[in-house]
Formats: C-alpha cells, structure tokens, sequence
C-alpha cells in the first residue's frame, strides 16, 4: 500500500498562521469538473485552505476528465481531475501523468451520488433488460462506461451487446427522458434536480457492482510539473485534504458553497446525496479500476497502480 501521510486532524478554529516571508502566493491554474465529487475544490478556495497553504488559485470548469486531461498535458492547466480509468489510458500511451492527491470516493454502503438512470417511465429493471440498449456516458471508455458495464454483468445481462454515447453531465438525464438514449450514468448534482423535477428513475448505484471502495476522481499533473514544482504540489495536496476532512464533516455548510459555484438551488444542494472525499492516496483504491478497464477493453494491458501515484519528496 502507498498512501500520503496520515490524515491531518480535524479542522477547527485554529489554523496555522503564515509568516510575513510566505505572503506571496503562488498561482496555481486547476480544472474542475461540475459535480459534487470534484466540489473539494471550492471548499479549499472558499475556506482559505489554498491561502492558508500559500496558493492563489484559479479554477476553470470543464467537462469531462478526458479534456481537462489534454488541457494539462498541453500546459494550458496545472493540475486537473480525472479517474484512474482515464489517467491509466494516459500512461498507457506514454502520456506522463500521476495523480497527487484523492477527490471523491466510492465507499459501501453506497450514498447514490453517482447512479445509473433509466427514463421515468421505462421497462428497463434488471441488467438483463439492458441488452442492446445505448446508455449515454460523460466520456467513452472510462469510469462511467466501466461502471455500468460491470452492473450490467453482474445483474443477468450482457455488456457486450450495449451502446455507449458520449454526453455532457448536465445533459444525460434530458438525453434519457426524450428517448435519446435508454439510459445513462449520472452523477450529483443531477441525481436530485432530475428526482426534484420527476424526471428518470434510478436503477443502481454505479459502483456497487466494481469494489467495495474504490477511488471515483483524484487530483492530477504531468511528471514534468511535479518535479519542478513539488513544494507547490505538496502544498495543494494539503489543501484539498484539509478541505476533504471539512467537507465530510460539513454537509450544510458546504452545500451553501457548492450554490455558489454551480447553478444547482439551495434546497437541492442541501437535500441531495453528498459526495464523500477521500483523505489518502492509496493504490488498492485505484487497482479495481484498472482491473476493470483491462476486462472491458479501455486498457490494453494492466498497468501497475503505483505508476499512477507522486509521492511529496520527505523533506
């Protein structure tokens, strides 16, 4: 197991001050999904977690992981989110990339953050009622597919017969409820502003049929970046830990913040199923996606989980 070190202790009242020598802050440009798994992000800026921890951050929403990927290999972004799937298939093409710190999680009993959707009034039930139907996924051949390739296997139908389209996440429960597609992946915020408007019907949660925990997003930059900028990294993982222990603890509050970066109303954000944020990188976190992306042919080969993880340098 690799993990970062153990987990700060709860945030409270008392935070540590910077010293008059560290009131520059370093600009840090990071891209951000709009989705209550990768809202860490806004705590640590709205909280002061990256001021605290020297960082001026600017945060720019995309979205699927695929393109914040191309974003910061291409240096126009720091550091992004993705899943292990994505990052995998990376690596897997020379693409040098690791992740440096954990986003959202996938933890049983499951909370139905991430879920698959049918049509409100849809016949679909079983995985068997899935075969040869087209299912509309945020990015082809990533975690969302794998997730609901996997549910499907497990519950009496056959994967193999699907058909995978590639739609934003604010558009595949509109894509589902005009018969665009037959069903699809769907993530908070939208699980409850579909629930709120009586929209779609949720089958599954999306990862009970891949691990019994396992990490859904995490916080990534290329090599290159990491070793010439590991102070600045390291510092950044802090934040968003510090922000995933607050943020665990925090629903309400958090909730209140997640309104302002998003165009989600208040009483859903406080309503609706809470993303829960992992607090250290761990590798058997990550080895059930590669696992999967190998069996369901988004990964050639498997890949070894610890190629995907940085590490902050001991000081």
């Amino acid at each position: 197991m690799r993990a970062f070190a153990a987990v700060l202790a709860t945030v409270c009242l008392v935070m540590p001050m910077r010293s008059s020598a560290q009131t520059t802050l370093s600009p840090l440009a990071i891209g951000g999904l709009p989705s209550d798994g990768g809202s860490v992000v806004f705590y640590a800026q709205d909280m002061g977690f990256f001021e605290r921890n020297g960082i001026d951050a600017k945060v720019t929403i995309m979205q699927n992981g695929a393109s914040i990927a191309a974003a910061v290999v291409g240096g126009s972004l720091d550091i992004g989110i993705t899943n292990a799937g994505t990052l995998a298939q990376a690596r897997e093409h020379g693409v040098g990339i690791k992740f440096l710190a954990p986003s959202s999680v996938a933890i049983q009993p499951p909370v139905y953050t991430d879920v698959i959707m049918v049509g409100s009034k849809s016949p679909i039930r079983t995985g068997r009622d899935f075969n040869g139907k087209t299912i509309g996924v945020t990015a082809l051949k990533n975690l969302t597919q794998i997730s609901v390739q996997a549910w499907v296997d497990a519950h009496g139908g056959d994967s193999k017969t699907l058909h995978f389209v590639e739609i934003p996440s604010s558009q595949v429960v509109a894509a589902i409820e005009t018969q665009r597609v037959d069903a699809g992946a769907v993530t908070e915020p939208y699980v409850s502003a579909a629930k709120k408007a009586g929209q779609g019907r949720v089958i599954a949660d999306a990862f009970e049929s891949m691990a019994p925990r396992l990490m859904i997003t995490g916080w990534f930059a290329t090599d290159v970046w990491l070793a010439s900028h590991a102070d600045l990294a390291a510092r950044f993982a802090t934040a968003i830990r510090q922000a995933a222990d607050w943020a665990n603890t925090h629903p309400h509050d958090s909730a209140v913040i997640l309104t302002r970066h998003t165009n989600l109303p208040a009483d859903v954000a406080d309503a609706m199923n809470r993303a829960r944020f992992g607090l250290t990188l761990d590798t058997q976190f990550i080895r059930p996606v590669i696992d999967l992306a190998v069996r369901y042919g988004a990964l050639d080969a498997p890949i070894d989980a610890d190629q995907l993880i940085w590490l902050a340098p001991h000081k």
